[in-house]
């Protein structure tokens, strides 16, 4: 695992222990999880939660050229991811659905 992945895997852990409110702590938990299955135990299907499914199925949508799916069927919810898309999923929160500004208020900037 490299650096830019402990980091990413780090940063979600904190925000998702904090108080960020109840939708985005939902929010963080599961994306914490999601990059701790794929950047620490090296899945490529993570199960997804009826919470970040949509965000993800959004990113995937607009980014068709990288390796993300969203699998929703019955109670059989999962998500098919690489590395580099889950780098990309990373940088498309922090810097698109302003991830970054609740980062900062976890952190006590």
């Amino acid at each position: 695992m490299t650096i830019s992945e402990q980091n990413i895997v780090k940063r979600w852990n904190m925000m998702a222990s904090k108080d960020l409110g109840v939708d985005r702590n939902v929010e963080a938990r599961g994306f914490s999880e999601l990059f701790f299955n794929v950047f620490e135990k090296g899945y490529t299907q993570v199960k997804g939660t009826k919470y970040i499914n949509p965000i993800i199925r959004g990113f995937a949508f607009s980014n068709r050229n990288l390796e993300i799916s969203v699998v929703e069927c019955i109670d059989l919810n999962y998500i098919n991811i690489d590395k580099k898309a889950a780098m990309e999923l990373d940088y498309y929160l922090m810097n698109n659905l302003d991830w970054f500004d609740r980062y900062q208020y976890a952190l006590g900037i």
